[in-house]
């Protein structure tokens, strides 16, 4: 069995736990399906050109509802779930209107619009937001900044690795620098505090 599927079955299995846990949290726990979806859906099938299009957009549409629900119930959303859901977007605007410029950067690198687009979240909400990109409330302003420049560089770090590490497939281009990513996220918003 494919890891990918091990990794979105857990990841549901786990929803459920902590939807059960805490029913109040459904909401909190939204923003990461669209992900779970397509890293479970493009590694179900053999993937074809048509294939790779149904995924991106039925994860694009999650990811947009996730987004509109989050906003309406005034949740903070993981600003790392945030930008895999805006690259969940691009690549079914890209596949929705045939925008070959985009799927022709998305075919180029496994990891390179995936983080870019962690990259282009994290910078917005540094600049922009009181939360910053780690998407802490209690903590001073400048603790906040000085947390989303960390997470902000580490991103990058993680952009120029999944570049440079592309032929070694998802799981090392992809999926352990996100991880990697999202470790550090916790750790941050741990001990800037």
């Amino acid at each position: 069995m494919n890891i990918f599927i091990i990794i979105s079955l857990a990841a549901v299995v786990y929803w459920a736990i902590a939807i059960y846990k805490k029913p109040s949290r459904w909401v909190h726990f939204l923003q990461y399906a669209p992900i779970v979806f397509f890293a479970g859906y493009m590694r179900m099938e053999d993937m074809t050109d048509a294939l790779w299009s149904y995924a991106f957009s039925f994860a694009g549409f999650c990811a947009i509802g996730a987004i509109l629900i989050s906003i309406h119930k005034r949740i903070t959303m993981d600003r790392l779930f945030l930008g895999v859901n805006l690259f969940l977007i691009l690549g079914a605007c890209g596949f929705l209107f045939n925008l070959q410029p985009l799927l022709e950067w998305y075919g180029d690198t496994t990891g390179g619009p995936f983080f870019t687009c962690i990259f282009v979240v994290g910078l917005f909400t540094t600049l922009f937001t009181q939360s910053g990109f780690i998407g802490a409330k209690n903590m001073s302003r400048d603790a906040i900044r000085y947390g989303s420049f960390l997470l902000l560089a580490a991103t990058l770090i993680a952009l120029v690795w999944s570049v440079k590490a592309d032929d070694q497939g998802i799981l090392w281009a992809t999926a352990m620098p996100f991880i990697i990513l999202r470790i550090i996220q916790d750790q941050i918003v741990k001990h800037v505090a």
